[in-house]
């Protein structure tokens, strides 16, 4: 299906324009274009409404908005003032002073006095927030808000209560973040507050009984779009959802449906939300999109805001009262993230609509607010009821009526406005990066970008979504404009395997174990019930060799870890334990302080000298010692550090060049990463430092010239693995990759392998990463794994950490030195993301390997780690050697040899070492629930989970690892004991 056949020479009266999205944006740009003489013009909507996020709908006396309310502003506020153009002025009101009426309520019922309130409220509302007041804060919003609130409160003459002011400002935050749209204010980036542009007169202008959809018929030049289309009538198509969009061929884009349409088109403007991108962007576009277009997809972030509307026979409300702002009290906020209401935090209060006398409005927002989402209306509608009746101390009706919005489970929305986070900072990337339109070698426009997300400075507004549908609309009116003024100048299989017969009555010695893995938790496992009796154990292998994420390879003069590397820690750790019970201490070895004494160096060959590192040294240990000040913190990790670091550094009194504090604060988080494993700090929970325990002692204890695979001859109490398994000889099968699990057959489980051998076990311990767990799950396990494991599953992350080894014919300078950090300087790393080499970005250091003088060891992280992935060896090898002479000033030889891993690549792994997100807490799971057994209905333990993810307090670790495989081992020596 096409709009009309293609020809050669194509005007605006026949370029085939494609809109996707009939929001504020798609709309903007097809009137603007349709009006300029566009006639083959298209909007496919995958709803079955126009207005995207403006949405009106009857209800009580007369409308309510589900999304956009007001209209924010009148200067330069294009929705205003093209209301003001056309004298229609008067569908908008502004909102009076009663209306902002609001009592304050804690959940004791105690109503907070209108001077208390006054008061903490002026304190709040002075706070400076101007875009000169966040020019020089590098941290987040929440840490100036917070920072600066209670400097200003211990200066209050009056004696408000400290815990009724902290409920407060923490509803005034959520109130902020009602307008910002973020999960936490501490993933908000100062920078956002610094590009978003207010726009002078009344920003809570009201639509009256009218509506925001208002501004629809406005757009369209029509009496009432529901009946006429006006200049957009015949050119949309509802219920059409754009699955494909082909873009790299020179005649045309050919778009496809889901229902399977296909539709040829010139140029395409995509309006679809930033959600929507994040969720799609990697099918939905072939060939992929710009990597600057990615990095502005995966720094920016579409929040979410959720109303509830109840519909009341009469308002029960005193006639005073506009509304309510709900505090909760420590106490009763403790009690209440223990119960199922817990998501109920999230709401800010509930207030009176304008000219609907009998509705009440609440408000969520954040995580909580996407939870809510999958309650259903039922469930919502009784928590909230309990919540009025809590916070009230008069009666409180059911509603007659009541409904609640889902932006976030909406897959074309998956949320409501965007905001600019510290990811995206750290990116350096922004709305622009959005907006940038793909274009030919001719500079034809051939996909652009609208939407509220691709607005510099009105993102999150209606007015700013209208906005850019107007340019993208003159992008196109102005690049035929200036064509058709150059035309005349150019033209253009299964058998069956069973351990042993399955006898009636089990014991210990006939219980048939299979682990699947033969890891450090799977060998662990393995051998602790082997070493209680357990004779009937066998381990399937995937690989062609034991060891999972410990693999010490030759390389070199003697070997090389390509996983774990170190021996983290002494007390508590159970690998330094079992080498110390063992008698085997000898094959480890303390890190000297020299071997850690690392150069720092700049993209322009300069070392920075110890002095300039050492100012900032005492910043990096604050950062590093900060688990006291977790436990009430709301953002990621990465929004800690970044406010601690700014804010320490604002007080030293000896402070070396911003700049180059930047660069080594960056490269500092990068190594934080390689212990992390995460993408980005801003990935990372607080929760996921608050819950990991540090082993006391040396952390960074070496294997000598052995490589940590020496630990698997203790475990298996043989002198050569590889020769002679000790305690699972013959008990070991490699090569054998486990297909499906149906762990509900009754009195046994059935494993099925891809060789097509089938195994029937009374217990199933699974030890594959979570990778591999997030991967496969869904078709490994048969039954589907019940929801809570799921949610764990999912909540947890696998991140990638990859190294690199160069061996060279002897030491070349540098390699005196322990090692180097490579700073990159900001306009070096601008210039680097254009080219083929940006994965370079995210390789923080090369360092010397112990006992190997000739070898060189580079790590990477994160996503260009995967990246680096995709390349070939030479590919990779060539840009390392380009980035050695940009670093340094002496020559660099040529290697002798050469290698990479590949965690991620390889399917058997998906990726390095697990850590816990915002969304791990969100999902309220863990660890804990990642390890817990599937049970049958007698409580024996079916399916068994071990691996580093599954130990809620050494995750990330061999040793954690180790641990778990000892935990489920005694969970079954336990069981028949």
């Amino acid at each position: 299906m096409s709009l009309k056949s293609s020809s050669d020479l194509k005007s605006p009266q026949s370029a085939r324009v494609v809109v996707i999205g009939s929001g504020p944006s798609g709309l903007a740009a097809g009137t603007r274009l349709v009006d300029a003489g566009f006639q083959n013009v298209l909007i496919l909507e995958a709803e079955n409404r126009i207005g995207g996020r403006v949405y009106t709908v009857p209800f009580g006396d007369s409308v309510v908005d589900l999304g956009a309310q007001w209209c924010h502003g009148e200067k330069d506020n294009v929705v205003y003032e093209t209301l003001k153009r056309l004298d229609r002025l008067s569908l908008l009101e502004h909102t009076s002073d009663s209306e902002y009426n609001i009592k304050f309520v804690r959940s004791s019922k105690e109503l907070v006095s209108d001077a208390v309130a006054e008061e903490v409220m002026d304190l709040v509302q002075n706070i400076p927030m101007e875009k000169d007041d966040f020019k020089a804060y590098d941290g987040s919003v929440g840490g100036y808000l917070t920072e600066t609130f209670w400097r200003k409160f211990e200066k209050l003459d009056s004696k408000v209560d400290r815990a009724l002011a902290k409920e407060m400002f923490d509803n005034w935050k959520k109130e902020q973040l009602s307008v910002d749209s973020a999960d936490t204010l501490f993933e908000l980036a100062a920078s956002s507050k610094v590009n978003y542009w207010y726009c002078e007169g009344d920003n809570l202008l009201h639509w009256k009984d009218n509506g925001f959809h208002s501004i629809l018929n406005i757009l369209l030049h029509t009496e009432n779009y529901q009946m006429d289309l006006g200049l957009l009538k015949d050119k949309i198509q509802f219920n059409h959802c754009v699955k494909h969009i082909e873009w790299g061929s020179k005649s045309e884009i050919k778009i496809t449906l889901h229902n399977g349409k296909v539709i040829m088109a010139d140029h395409v403007v995509c309006t679809v939300s930033l959600g929507v991108l994040k969720e799609n962007h990697k099918t939905m576009f072939e060939p992929s999109l710009p990597l600057s277009k990615e990095r502005a997809i995966d720094g920016l972030k579409l929040g979410v805001v959720n109303k509830f509307f109840f519909e009341f026979e009469k308002m029960f409300l005193p006639d005073d009262w506009r509304g309510i702002n709900c505090l909760w009290r420590e106490e009763d906020l403790k009690i209440l993230r223990e119960t199922e209401y817990f998501w109920m935090e999230g709401i800010s209060g509930f207030y009176g609509v304008s000219y609907q006398p009998r509705i009440l409005c609440g408000w969520i927002v954040g995580r909580h607010a996407r939870y809510a989402e999958t309650l259903t209306e039922d469930e919502v509608l009784k928590a909230l009821m309990w919540m009025l009746r809590k916070f009230l101390n008069f009666p409180v009706p059911d509603p007659i009526k009541f409904i609640r919005t889902q932006w976030y489970t909406n897959n074309n929305f998956r949320g409501t406005y965007s905001y600019r986070t510290l990811y995206a900072d750290e990116l350096r990337t922004g709305a622009w990066d959005l907006a940038a339109a793909m274009t030919d070698d001719e500079g034809k426009p051939i996909v652009q970008f609208a939407g509220e997300a691709t607005h510099n400075h009105y993102f999150g507004t209606v007015h700013g979504a209208i906005e850019t549908g107007w340019r993208e609309a003159e992008r196109l009116i102005n690049y035929y404009q200036v064509k058709m003024t150059k035309q005349s100048k150019s033209t253009k299989i299964c058998r069956a395997m069973a351990l042993v017969t399955s006898p009636v009555k089990k014991t210990f010695q006939t219980t048939r174990v299979v682990v699947i893995g033969c890891g450090c938790s799977g060998m662990a496992a393995a051998t602790r019930l082997v070493e209680a009796g357990f004779q009937n154990v066998l381990v399937l292998e995937t690989e062609n060799r034991i060891g999972g994420r410990v693999h010490t390879i030759p390389f070199g003069d003697n070997v090389v870890d390509l996983g774990a590397q170190w021996c983290h820690g002494e007390e508590d750790n159970a690998i330094y334990e079992t080498l110390k019970s063992a008698k085997r201490l000898d094959l480890l070895e303390h890190t000297d302080e020299e071997s850690t004494s690392f150069k720092c160096v700049r993209s322009n060959k300069e070392v920075l000298t110890e002095n300039e590192i050492l100012k900032l040294k005492d910043i990096f240990t604050k950062m590093k010692d900060i688990e006291d000040d977790l436990h009430l913190y709301e953002g990621s990790l990465g929004s800690k550090y970044t406010d601690i670091f700014w804010s320490e550094f604002a007080k030293l009194t000896d402070k070396p060049d911003r700049v180059v504090a930047r660069e080594l604060f960056e490269n500092w988080k990068k190594n934080e990463l390689s212990g992390d494993a995460a993408d980005t700090l801003f990935d990372v929970a607080v929760s996921d430092k608050i819950a990991f325990w540090d082993c006391e002692g040396d952390y960074m204890l070496h294997w000598k010239d052995k490589g940590f695979h020496s630990f698997f001859n203790v475990i298996l109490k043989t002198k050569n693995y590889k020769t002679d398994m000790g305690l699972l000889d013959k008990k070991v099968q490699l090569n054998e990759r486990v297909k499906y699990i149906e762990w509900k057959q009754g009195n046994e489980i059935k494993i099925t392998l891809d060789s097509g051998k089938i195994i029937m076990a009374d217990h199933v311990i699974c030890t594959v990463s979570l990778g591999v767990l997030q991967e496969n799950h869904e078709i490994l396990f048969k039954p589907c794994l019940p929801l809570w494991k799921v949610r764990a599953i999912n909540g947890l992350k696998l991140g990638i950490v990859n190294k690199f080894f160069f061996e060279f014919q002897k030491p070349f300078e540098p390699l005196n030195w322990a090692g180097f950090f490579c700073l990159w300087r900001d306009e070096e790393i601008k210039a680097l993301r254009d080219t083929e080499k940006f994965w370079l970005e995210s390789v923080f250091g090369f360092f010397r390997v112990k006992s190997q003088p000739r070898l060189l060891q580079g790590w990477i992280i994160g996503s260009h780690a995967r990246y680096m992935e995709t390349l070939s060896k030479k590919e990779v090898l060539k840009s390392l050697m380009w980035m050695f002479k940009k670093f340094l000033t002496v020559p660099v030889p040529e290697p002798i040899k050469f290698m990479r891993t590949q965690w991620y690549n390889n399917r058997n792994f998906r990726g390095t070492y697990s850590f816990r997100t915002p969304r791990t807490d969100e999902l309220r799971t863990g660890a804990s629930h990642l390890a817990a057994p599937l049970r049958n209905a007698e409580g024996k333990p079916i399916v068994q989970f071990a691996g580093e993810a599954t130990n809620s307090h050494h995750f990330a670790t061999a040793h954690g690892a180790t641990e778990s495989g000892w935990r489920e081992a005694e969970r079954l020596i336990n069981y028949y004991q």
